[in-house]
């Protein structure tokens, strides 16, 4: 008897799944592409958003750092397209503050309205209407939040108040409610990382500031003894050749050292001089005009329009460096003298430019000489609001 197993199985049509109608599968088909690149849109606003709120204050700034090498070491690693960690969760957030800030609006009417009653009439019955009104949707809004965020987020408890009210009345007194409510928070900030991306950003400032302090500070003393700020500038651009490959080193291979090996910092170079060089120059190119922004505070209240412009040019310099240590990562051979020598030189000049930038900084930004050691476009902005 053969019990040979048949090369394939022809499906009866019985067994062959029905397609869907023609018309159907032509609406569905383009609908599916459109959500996925809206909502693919929408995370990356999101992401940009919150790296933009992390900029405005000082403690966060070095989770902005730590947040950039690690996606370079990310995207080196895994390839280009995972250099956004936390796109997921980032619009999970997103979607949270935009039904938030939706949902306001009736608040923002009511209590506006409360503010015209009160100037217009004040002490009226009408006025204390209005504001007693404002008062219970504002906090009916914050009871809102509370509870969206300790349910796991779940953007449909926005409009389900009642249903709200019984999830805290039925856990409010019991002490495992509030294990339970721990355990997630816990749970949450450790799949963040946030221990690996801190440690990135503390090293990568630290190691970056180790070379960046004594070119600084001859640019400093530049106005004083004109040579020791030529020689401060020169020694700025020779950083910069050497600086971005090591912060990307440093996220892929979790060592301190890197910032010490030139020997292989110039190896990655050697084996991609072109790439190194295109890096070079987008790299200055979204890094320079980003000093125009700082050249007067921003007043109170608008410091998000500085801080989104930071974080999608410094974001474009730190993915182009990505591949561009990812080509020399990925070649065993290093490129002929010529165009390693025409490429370096290149490079170089482009370092002297962002040298010469540096040197101006004290005359055109606010912030006097302090942004000398500031360097944004190796580290982190420093945005200051009048």
């Amino acid at each position: 008897m053969d019990r040979s197993i048949p090369e394939s199985i022809d499906p009866s049509p019985s067994d062959a799944s029905p397609r869907a109608p023609l018309v159907l599968r032509l609406w569905t088909g383009p609908a599916r592409w459109v959500g996925a690149i809206f909502g693919t849109l929408f995370r990356v606003v999101s992401l940009v958003i919150l790296l933009a709120i992390s900029l405005t204050f000082p403690v966060l700034s070095v989770f902005f750092l730590g947040y950039l090498v690690y996606a370079q070491g990310r995207a080196v690693r895994f390839g280009i397209w995972h250099g956004m960690p936390g796109l997921r969760l980032a619009g999970r957030i997103g979607l949270i503050g935009a039904l938030g800030a939706l949902l306001y609006i009736p608040v923002w009417i009511v209590r506006q309205s409360a503010a015209d009653a009160g100037v217009i009439a004040p002490g009226s019955p009408d006025a204390l209407g209005w504001h007693r009104g404002g008062q219970i949707l504002l906090l009916i809004w914050l009871f809102q939040w509370v509870v969206v965020l300790l349910r796991g987020g779940q953007s449909l408890y926005w409009f389900r108040p009642l249903a709200n009210l019984g999830f805290l009345a039925r856990g409010m007194f019991r002490v495992s409610w509030y294990r339970q409510r721990l355990t997630q928070a816990t749970g949450l900030l450790s799949s963040l990382g946030w221990q690996e991306v801190l440690s990135l950003g503390v090293r990568s400032y630290l190691g970056t500031m180790a070379w960046l302090i004594l070119p600084s500070l001859m640019l400093w003393a530049g106005p004083s003894v004109p040579i020791v700020g030529i020689v401060g500038g020169i020694l700025l651009a020779w950083c910069t050749l050497h600086l971005p490959i090591m912060q990307v080193r440093l996220a892929v291979e979790d060592r301190w050292n890197v910032f010490r090996e030139l020997r292989e910092t110039r190896l990655l170079r050697k084996r991609a001089p072109v790439a190194m060089l295109l890096a070079s120059l987008v790299w200055l190119l979204s890094g320079i005009p980003l000093y125009l922004l700082l050249i007067e505070p921003f007043a109170k209240g608008l410091w998000w329009m500085p801080a989104i412009v930071f974080v999608v040019l410094l974001g474009l310099g730190r993915w182009v460096w990505s591949l561009a240590v990812a080509r020399g990562m990925g070649r065993n051979t290093i490129a002929r003298w010529p165009i390693r020598a025409v490429c370096w030189t290149l490079s170089f000049l482009l370092g002297l430019v962002y040298a010469g930038a540096i040197f101006l900084t004290p005359y055109i930004l606010f912030r006097g000489y302090w942004g000398l050691f500031e360097h944004h476009a190796l580290l982190f902005p420093v945005i200051g609001s009048g």
